[in-house]
């Protein structure tokens, strides 16, 4: 199966780069047919990256109502449903996003989209500095998606 992990986010937005420094430690992981890449970006274009992969699994900071800060969800599209409001700093959201390109390219969307989403709080600084309860997620996300996405790979099957 071929996959792509994208990490999504600023470094200049402080807790926003979450997704890079996930993506960037999932860049030493070995398996044949997956792909990691970190991008600066609106959803509309990280979902292009995902065009032509069976899977895709992107990591990225939301603000979700509701949650605490540092809470991390695992959504999976199509069946993605969320009570309360997820907005992306990247203004368009990825549900939307994947909607749109579903419906003009089918073929080329992929067939599993899995969002990692870390809950940060509402005041997205300025700044390359995350916060520490933040920083404290990532080795957290890393280990999730080893288990839920990449398991069968790094262990042979």
């Amino acid at each position: 199966m071929s996959m792509v992990i994208i990490g999504v986010g600023n470094d200049l937005l402080g807790d926003d780069s979450v997704g890079l420094l996930v993506a960037e430690k999932l860049k030493n992981m070995k398996c044949e047919g997956v792909v990691v890449k970190k991008l600066i970006g609106h959803p509309m274009r990280v979902l292009e990256e995902c065009l032509g992969f069976e899977k895709a699994v992107i990591i990225d900071s939301i603000r979700v109502s509701g949650l605490k800060e540092g809470e991390v969800l695992r959504l999976e599209l199509p069946k993605m449903e969320v009570e309360g409001s997820i907005f992306s700093p990247h203004s368009i959201d990825i549900v939307s996003a994947y909607k749109i390109l579903k419906r003009i390219i089918p073929e080329q969307v992929p067939k599993e989209l899995v969002v990692y989403g870390i809950n940060v709080s509402q005041h997205v600084s300025f700044g390359n500095k995350i916060s520490d309860s933040i920083r404290k997620l990532v080795d957290e996300v890393v280990a999730l998606i080893i288990k839920n996405e990449l398991g069968r790979c790094l262990n042979g099957g």
